[in-house]
């Protein structure tokens, strides 16, 4: 189905008189008169209206800014088997005292984004202390079990409505984090924990005779904001630098202990993988183990 051609055309019409307190004065009314030819008796009404040549409601009279759109009307014959469809577009000042409203815009893809949020408790083993101290007894070494505290990770989510739905790039972006500035948040400190999806069907008015049918998609991004105190405050993996082995002249060689026995637990290591006997001189690797990608591609906000 498609519109092959919209074309207006001139007709007479009456100057109208309206009351103005004890007199009869003219009103400033015109219409205008359109045919559109399509190539399907069955064109929907609702395309006729979206065309770029109908003009909307409330929109003024491009010779007389004084009047505007105040009625829509295809007209097609009574067979409904007709190409040519006749559009008569009604103008008028009747304001009613105060400026026309905007017509309400009641399509789902234009609402605004949804955001929600909270924190979500549980139980945080804590290596470091808030001064970024090694929580170890006076052995100087760590306590077993561990030491906790109550962490609160904080959860959001935005629900958004969009014309289709793009698996490949759910896919993508499940589990990724920010490789951009999202939502005030520093690069690489925002995950997608999940991605949920609904498929709406919603009838639409896009005139005061016309309705259309839509289809949509609402979709749930739910964002986890990596702990300040854990890591290096982002979503990259920060491990101590340990093992039970260490490197030497390219070889992995056993570690052994005081006691000239192989060590049962892993042990500090340097920076170049050696044995590290000074427990006081920790370092840490850091890996990168989530796809980052950029969250404005999303077009949530």
């Amino acid at each position: 189905m498609a519109i092959i051609s919209v074309v207006e055309h001139k007709r007479d019409s009456a100057r109208q008189l309206k009351q103005d307190g004890s007199y009869l004065v003219p009103a400033e009314d015109s219409t205008r008169y359109f045919q559109v030819n399509v190539d399907d008796p069955a064109t929907p009404h609702s395309e006729i209206y979206a065309h770029a040549d109908i003009p909307k409601l409330f929109e003024p009279h491009p010779e007389n800014d004084s009047v505007i759109v105040k009625k829509v009307a295809p007209k097609q014959g009574d067979d409904d088997e007709s190409y040519v469809i006749e559009v008569q577009v009604d103008y008028d000042d009747e304001y009613t005292g105060e400026d026309p409203e905007e017509p309400e815009d009641n399509n789902p893809l234009n609402r605004p984004t949804v955001i929600r949020g909270g924190f979500a408790e549980y139980d945080q083993v804590m290596v470091k202390d808030i001064y970024g101290n090694l929580i170890r007894n006076k052995a100087k070494d760590f306590f077993n079990p561990p030491v906790t505290r109550k962490g609160g990770a904080l959860r959001f989510s935005m629900t958004k409505n969009f014309a289709s739905l793009n698996l490949a790039l759910l896919k993508a972006y499940k589990n990724a984090i920010n490789s951009d500035v999202f939502f005030g948040q520093a690069a690489r400190t925002v995950r997608i924990a999940n991605i949920t999806f609904d498929r709406n069907v919603e009838q639409m008015r896009v005139s005061e005779e016309v309705t259309t049918t839509i289809v949509y998609f609402s979709m749930t991004f739910e964002f986890e904001l990596a702990e300040e105190s854990l890591n290096d405050g982002t979503w990259r993996k920060v491990i101590e630098n340990k093992g039970m082995r260490q490197l030497i002249s390219n070889q992995l060689i056993e570690i052994y202990g005081k006691d000239a026995l192989k060590v049962n637990e892993p042990q500090y290591l340097t920076e170049n993988g050696l044995y590290e006997s000074n427990p006081d001189n920790v370092n840490y690797c850091t890996f990168d183990v989530y796809r980052e990608l950029p969250f404005a591609a999303l077009g949530l906000l």
